[in-house]
């Protein structure tokens, strides 16, 4: 008897049958609730898409290029400028806020944060300073009170240099717009810049003239209401000018004295630590 052969074809057509099943089931199969049976996964898929992140500003953006006394008011407004050409990125300008002036009036101001103003910590402000914010006079009433900000001015810069034991120092530079070349340092501005001392830490950039103690509530209103501190910021600014206004129209002046603000009320600006203020000396 010849030999015996066994007809395998039918087997093998059934295992490849039963491993393309498998191959199908498998590409429908996802790693997450959401995934869809017989989805086709793309190449790519196999690993989590990273959402890209931005890297934080660079104090260099805002670091002086030679010592202030060296600048002239053309050369220090082309350097840091807002929205000059080369100039560093600012924060986006605050509605209007408003201080005493000196003829017992209210003052207007708009301020603009650098961007990198977050990053600078005070035990180590470079050698030549840095600009920390710009603040911008909208009103032609007397000279503001407590930092003696001119109207008629372009703008003033708050600049801060390196202090004595790890501290720092600030000094407000106004530039004028009647074409002069010089620097208008505001007479008797200056002082130490200090941390506020709270443990919240910007995810933005901002500056003006709220307490530190305003900032922190408002740090805390933003955590409990799931929003953000800038937002809650400019709540509390739309609501303070409102009832501002409806003093003004009352003439209600002890009223617009406390809604202007107290001798806590200092310049501010973000920094590492949270947010630093301007005490004059």
């Amino acid at each position: 008897m010849g030999e015996r052969y066994h007809d395998t074809t039918v087997p093998i057509e059934n295992a490849m049958r039963r491993a393309l099943v498998l191959v199908a089931l498998c590409m429908g199969c996802g790693s997450g609730k959401d995934s869809q049976p017989g989805a086709r996964l793309s190449p790519d898929s196999a690993s989590p898409a990273v959402a890209p992140t931005t890297p934080p500003p660079s104090i260099d953006e805002i670091t002086l290029r030679q010592p202030l006394k060296d600048y002239t008011a053309d050369s220090l407004w082309r350097d840091f400028g807002p929205e000059q050409t080369g100039g560093p990125p600012y924060a986006r300008e605050s509605s209007s806020l408003f201080r005493w002036c000196a003829g017992n009036k209210r003052c207007d101001f708009k301020v603009r944060a650098t961007e990198a103003s977050r990053v600078v910590t005070l035990d180590s402000v470079p050698a030549n300073g840095v600009v920390m914010a710009f603040y911008r006079p909208t009103s032609s009433n007397d000279d503001e009170s407590m930092y003696r900000m001119q109207r008629n001015v372009r703008g003033y810069f708050l600049v801060i240099t390196p202090g004595a034991g790890g501290s720092a120092k600030w000094q407000l530079v106004g530039v004028r717009t009647n074409g002069k070349k010089h620097i208008l340092p505001a007479e008797g501005t200056f002082g130490e810049f200090k941390s506020c001392d709270h443990r919240y830490r910007p995810d933005s950039s901002a500056a003006g003239f709220e307490s530190c103690e305003r900032k922190q509530e408002l740090h805390e209103l933003a955590q409990k209401n799931g929003t953000s501190f800038g937002a809650e910021l400019e709540a509390y600014r739309a609501t303070l000018m409102q009832k501002l206004e409806d003093a003004e129209r009352k003439q209600d002046a002890n009223l617009m004295k406390t809604l202007v603000g107290g001798p806590y009320d200092f310049a501010w600006t973000s920094c590492a630590a949270g947010c630093c203020r301007a005490t004059p000396l």
